[in-house]
């Protein structure tokens, strides 16, 4: 199946001009976005915490995406993590311009690696320019561009549909560049996100479906499977020198989470063709499972009457869409899962949908249809267009996240965080209350509370609610933070500089520990060493103020 070079039009607009289209599109949408601020789930952890920890690619490899200590940390992407150093050594940490910037340029050449893609499989122009475009635009996806840590499921997708693009090329025409192309770009998924068992079984797929003589003629795919497998070890050997062993990777709870998260099979696809219910936090139990019932009835009735054109390109859509979705359901036990993790499985989509008579047939090519699909990627336009305001602030995102996800423990968690970080505790409490009643065994829930009793100086009930997390959450290096927080204010001293190297042991980086630590010191008049951790701080960009350093002797 090779891209046949025709000259077809859309709407009377040459195919040299999709690109350009496709550009326009995201630009028009998505422009706003480079002005967002932080959200405060993940990327300040990111942006703020790990781009510390990961300033060098030697250290990318060697932390997990979430470096700061505060849980047991089950996902290693260092590629992803060397992105993020890269623009903030470009930028700075608080360029979130640029961040946002890369995002969008990510988003745009992975819709362009979708129109390349779906043309090798020969789909009609404008079908695949439909198809870039839907992904463009479509609602489902803002959070892939406009919520920085989505920047991951975007550069997945890229680096997905690209080496797809080039190893079909390579089985087409056997060219050496094609193979080199293709193995850089699954190396650099591998380290991206965890993929790694769908690879193999997609590029066997395809080769057996539809190369010629695929089973006489087999040196081509053992030419990329070796290496290919080779990648892989190496990624399973250095990922296991810094992943620690977690319950969430345990084969009962990854079987649990797969058999709960099974309804998202069917609620994803259905949200694609009525997205306009999504929200930030969806729970699953708080999502209608109709469009997808539709969605999937009308396949099997497109199956029955033995409607879809060519069956071939139908299975592999299908084992597409399946292969890089269950892998994302088999650690996500909270209930809800962010819309955008279609990204890398939403061409499996398309390829079904295309295959489907009424779609792909000669209606396909008529202008009212033509006219229809434009209509359905304006819809689309303007209702993401109104929608990412959500990801704009911290506050904004909160809101939403509460307002249609109210069992969420996250959500209330979160919304929590925000009035603590603008001084209203009362608040605060309320919200942080309302996530204990949900799930009051959750991490952070405890933790959170304690800190709100500490600042109220009901140590003894702090006491109780941190001592509880470190139960739950042994890994939380903000427990301990607290509990030497607590010490200090009752002159504890000793207890309070065990809690502390503690904390500082489980998270280097903690400036908030040193800044105790150099307090303490001080207090106690051991100046060597309050002037060794002050040095600390200011070699991680931290101020202090100036009669503190004029003391320690920092010049």
């Amino acid at each position: 199946m090779k891209i046949k070079k025709g000259k077809l039009k859309t709407l009377g607009v040459s195919r040299k001009y999709f690109f350009l289209i496709i550009l326009v599109a995201i630009a028009v949408v998505y422009f706003q976005s480079i002005h967002f601020g932080y959200t405060h789930l993940d990327d300040q952890n990111l942006l703020l915490e790990n781009i510390t920890n990961t300033s060098a690619i030697g250290e990318s490899f060697r932390n997990t995406l979430f470096s700061s200590g505060n849980f047991a940390d089950i996902y290693y992407r260092p590629a992803f993590n060397f992105l993020l150093v890269l623009i903030a050594s470009i930028g700075g940490t608080d360029s979130l311009v640029l961040f946002h910037i890369v995002q969008i340029l990510i988003h745009y050449l992975a819709c362009i690696f979708l129109f390349l893609v779906m043309k090798q499989f020969n789909l009609p122009d404008k079908l695949s320019l439909f198809s870039a475009l839907l992904l463009a635009v479509h609602p489902m996806f803002s959070m892939a561009v406009a919520w920085i840590p989505g920047m991951n499921d975007s550069m997945t997708g890229l680096l997905l549909l690209s080496g797809i693009f080039f190893t079909i090329r390579y089985f087409q025409e056997e060219k050496m560049t094609d193979l080199v192309l293709s193995l850089i770009l699954f190396s650099v998924l591998v380290f991206t996100k965890e993929l790694v068992i769908s690879l193999i079984p997609a590029v066997i797929l395809w080769y057996f479906l539809f190369k010629k003589d695929a089973r006489r003629k087999s040196k081509a795919i053992v030419t990329i499977l070796v290496p290919m497998v080779s990648i892989i070890v190496l990624y399973y050997f250095v990922r296991s020198g810094v992943v620690a062993q977690s319950d969430a990777t345990a084969p009962e709870n990854i079987i649990s989470s797969i058999i709960s998260n099974l309804p998202l099979l069917v609620l994803l696809p259905g949200k694609l063709i009525y997205p306009f219910d999504i929200t930030v936090l969806p729970m699953i139990k708080d999502t209608s499972l109709i469009p997808g019932i539709i969605f999937w009835s009308i396949t099997i009735y497109f199956i029955y009457k033995n409607q879809m054109r060519n069956n071939k390109i139908f299975i592999f859509g299908l084992c597409w869409y399946l292969l890089f979705l269950l892998p994302g359901l088999a650690v996500n036990p909270d209930g809800f899962n962010q819309d955008h993790r279609l990204y890398a499985a939403f061409p499996g989509l398309v390829l079904i949908m295309s295959q489907m008579k009424y779609i792909s047939g000669k209606s396909i090519g008529s202008l009212k249809v033509e006219y229809v699909l434009s209509a359905i990627v304006v819809i689309f336009c303007i209702y993401t267009l109104k929608y990412i305001h959500v990801f704009s602030d911290r506050l904004s995102f909160w809101t939403e996240a509460v307002t249609s996800s109210p069992d969420s423990h996250l959500a209330n968690s979160g919304m929590g965080n925000y009035y603590v970080s603008v001084g209203d505790l009362t608040t605060a409490e309320q919200y942080f209350l309302q996530a204990y009643n949900i799930s009051s065994n959750e991490k952070f829930i405890n933790n959170n509370l304690g800190y709100i009793y500490i600042e109220r100086g009901d140590f003894a009930k702090a006491e109780s609610f941190i001592n509880r997390e470190i139960e739950i959450n042994p890994s939380n290096s903000k427990a301990y933070l607290n509990l030497a927080l607590i010490n200090l204010k009752r002159e504890n001293y000793p207890e309070a500089e065990k809690l502390l190297l503690k904390t500082l042991e489980m998270n280097p980086f903690d400036s908030q520990a040193m800044r105790y630590m150099s307090a303490m010191y001080f207090r106690l008049g051991d100046k060597e060493r309050s002037r060794e951790y002050a040095l600390k701080l200011i070699k991680l960009g931290e101020q202090l103020p100036e009669d503190m350093k004029r003391d320690l002797g920092i010049q």
